[in-house]
């Protein structure tokens, strides 16, 4: 299921919201990254049972358990979350943003310094199109 709401998050973003699907897979790139690493730890620590992949390096048994649905599900997850995370954030100019923030009663020298770091981005980097 959260293979198919990356999957539909992806695309949405991708083909109708128009964002470059370079630039797209490259934002991607460091939460799957991290995500993917995070699962081989899990793959390998956790889990309790009979191995499903047992092999032997430097004398060291090493398996594969039942940790790996475990690695999975983190994997799957992290992944449809991220897509829909970058869907908003790609989408949603950043003035809806603030004030939705200023709604929800967030103290203004917080939103001040965001206004600020924000800009501050936007005057380097690429796609600040709501300034």
């Amino acid at each position: 299921m959260h293979l198919l709401i990356a999957f539909t998050m992806s695309v949405v973003t991708v083909f109708k919201a128009k964002i470059p699907g370079r630039i797209f897979s490259k934002l991607l790139l460091v939460p799957l990254t991290f995500a993917l690493f995070s699962s081989v730890a899990i793959l390998f620590v956790s889990g309790i049972g009979q191995p499903i992949i047992a092999f032997q390096i430097f004398g060291l048994n090493i398996g594969v358990e039942e940790g790996a649905n475990t690695a999975m599900l983190l994997l799957s997850r992290t992944l449809g979350g991220t897509s829909s995370l970058f869907f908003v954030a790609l989408t949603t100019p950043m003035i809806e943003i603030f004030s939705i923030l200023k709604s929800l009663r967030i103290p203004d020298v917080l939103l001040e310094l965001s206004m600020l770091i924000y800009r501050y981005i936007c005057l380097d980097g690429p796609g600040c199109h709501d300034q």
